[in-house]
């Protein structure tokens, strides 16, 4: 790599620390009570500026509502996963194989709608290079549940599903259209307590390890779907990483924007 700067002038993604005080008197004065004002600031760690007549929207939702499924799901398998090593239940291989499969529903759903924007797990994601097994392993339980061999399933689990879980959890759909070339990118506040969690990466390499980067799907005019990766360099700059239909690899590029991943200590 012979530059580490970022090679379009985005300068709308950005990294933020909320002012909780401004936004919870903001909330109480349109009459939210203080329960619901604590759950919503909580759950709000990603925030993105969209209009809900844009028709990226609605997929973006469902696959966020999808991806959040199988994380939960993924996460329930890796905890079966510990126990089948001290405990022989029967009953944790069972539920092994729920998670398995819901997990691998979730996946395919949001690949589905993948497919109708030209798209795909597979190409926005290359960190995980068994989508397609992921996917027909919920086939496999889903039909031939009496005749699965319950070893082999816990070992491709094993083998998918920690690096899995590192993944899902960081993937967030952004629903609005960017235009890379021009320098609009996504508009999405991050709360860096968010982005504190990151292992560091150095810009110049290729990609972020798994769980290393926040991962911003997008719609782009000219690109179709692209996906951006959200990250922090050791002295705590931010790092992009984008990708471009049909390739699979991602540079980790230093954020030419001024501001730098504040609050992270």
């Amino acid at each position: 790599m012979t530059d580490e700067k970022f090679p379009y002038p985005l300068e709308n993604i950005r990294t933020t620390t909320t002012d909780s005080a401004t936004w919870l008197a903001k909330r109480e004065r349109h009459g939210a009570t203080r329960v619901e004002m604590d759950e919503m600031f909580e759950d709000a760690v990603v925030i993105f500026s969209f209009s809900t007549n844009n028709p990226i929207a609605e997929p973006c939702v469902e696959m966020s509502e999808f991806i959040a499924a199988a994380a939960r799901s993924a996460v329930a398998a890796i905890e079966v996963l510990d126990r089948l090593n001290t405990e022989d239940d029967p009953h944790l291989v069972a539920a092994l194989k729920r998670y398995v499969e819901e997990t691998g529903q979730a996946l395919k759903d949001v690949d589905c709608r993948l497919k109708k924007l030209h798209s795909g797990l597979n190409e926005l994601f290359p960190e995980i290079s068994s989508w397609k097994s992921l996917i027909r392993r919920r086939d496999v339980i889903a039909h031939q549940i009496l005749t699965l061999d319950d070893n082999r399933i816990r070992e491709e689990a094993d083998r998918d599903f920690r690096k899995l879980c590192q993944l899902l959890s960081n993937i967030h759909f952004a629903p609005t259209f960017i235009d890379i070339e021009q320098g609009i990118g996504p508009k999405v506040c991050v709360r860096s307590s968010l982005l504190r969690e990151l292992a560091p990466s150095e810009a110049g390499q290729e990609g972020f390890a798994p769980g290393g980067a926040l991962v911003i799907v997008c719609l782009d005019a000219r690109k179709g779907i692209v996906t951006f990766r959200l990250g922090r360099g050791p002295d705590n700059q931010a790092l992009l990483a984008t990708s471009h239909p049909g390739e699979h690899r991602f540079t980790v590029w230093a954020s030419n924007s001024p501001a730098a991943i504040r609050s992270i200590e």
